[in-house]
């Protein structure tokens, strides 16, 4: 049965309806989360990735990331999140973005999984996850390699970092996508 509204936030299911009446359906091998955040889409990039990961190495490549994701607006909104979750190992980058297309949702920057990893601080356990990765579905080539965002949850720990696209797809992983608003 899909969920609604409020509860969106509190869910795993193969199914969610969305605040704006959209069912979103799983794949068959994979789980869905929804999420709501506040995002300050302008929010300085080494204070979002401070918020989102306080655990994050001072010489990760994460802080000079910034000037590859600049602000797409100036204020904060409110958005609805869907993680996508292959829980058996059988998804991929390309996999979950196929899927999003299908469904009709739409890729996340960084400070989008940046407000989850600083709103959200126990997800992984709310999930009933020991380890969890939130992963921004923009990706941007630098240092050689095409690379997307994400946010590390492990017990206590959360950090921010920015893999190569090509590591995604283990079972820890969750691809974030945007409902997009409704006018």
């Amino acid at each position: 049965m899909p969920k609604t509204g409020e509860e969106l936030q509190m869910i795993i299911d193969n199914q969610i309806i969305t605040r704006g009446g959209k069912i979103i359906t799983a794949p068959i091998d994979a789980r869905i989360h929804g999420v709501l955040v506040q995002v300050q889409q302008d929010q300085e990039w080494l204070q979002a990735v401070q918020d989102a990961g306080p655990d994050t190495a001072e010489d990760h490549t994460i802080w000079e990331a910034g000037t590859f994701f600049l602000p797409v607006g100036a204020e904060v909104v409110e958005e609805e999140l869907i993680l996508l979750n292959y829980p058996e190992k059988k998804g991929s980058w390309y996999k979950a973005l196929a899927w999003s297309e299908q469904q009709g949702l739409e890729s996340t920057v960084p400070r989008e999984v940046f407000a989850v990893g600083d709103q959200h601080q126990n997800l992984h356990k709310e999930l009933g996850c020991d380890a969890m990765y939130a992963i921004a579905t923009t990706e941007r080539t630098f240092g050689g390699h095409r690379r997307a965002c994400s946010v590390l949850w492990y017990d206590k720990v959360r950090k921010a970092g920015c893999p190569r696209v090509s590591w995604f797809g283990e079972v820890f992983d969750c691809f974030v996508f945007r409902i997009p608003l409704v006018n």
